[in-house]
């Protein structure tokens, strides 16, 4: 397997994050199990069937939490080597998320952004 570390992708450890479970997923029908369905999944994790499913979309925003990732790992029976690279993703996806759900706090209607101080 190559190196693609959180390094690699800085830009979308969300994506990657979410490329990689779905890949668990998938994969998880080896060795004569079946693959379970989302909602079967969701379930096991506490999650609804919906959270899931954007859990496992790249093109979705919503990242699994580290909490999520490790049970997924656990439940899907992934690669032990996969573990370290998916919980850095997890971790780099939830730094980067509240930069860009949150936006700047803008002053209320009717203040002045002036700062206090001394006049003159």
């Amino acid at each position: 397997m190559t190196d693609n570390t959180v390094a690699g992708r800085d830009e979308q450890p969300g994506r990657a994050l979410a490329e990689l479970l779905r890949n668990w997923w998938e994969s998880s029908a080896r060795d004569g199990r079946e693959k379970p369905t989302q909602q079967s999944l969701a379930k096991r994790l506490g999650v609804d069937q919906t959270t899931l499913s954007r859990y496992l979309n790249p093109a979705h925003a919503s990242n699994a939490p580290r909490r999520i990732v490790e049970q997924l790992h656990s439940a899907l029976r992934a690669p032990a080597d996969d573990l370290v690279r998916a919980c850095a993703l997890a971790d780099a996806a939830a730094e980067a998320a509240p930069s860009r759900k949150r936006p700047a706090a803008a002053p209320a209607p009717g203040t002045a952004s002036v700062p206090a101080g001394p006049a003159g």
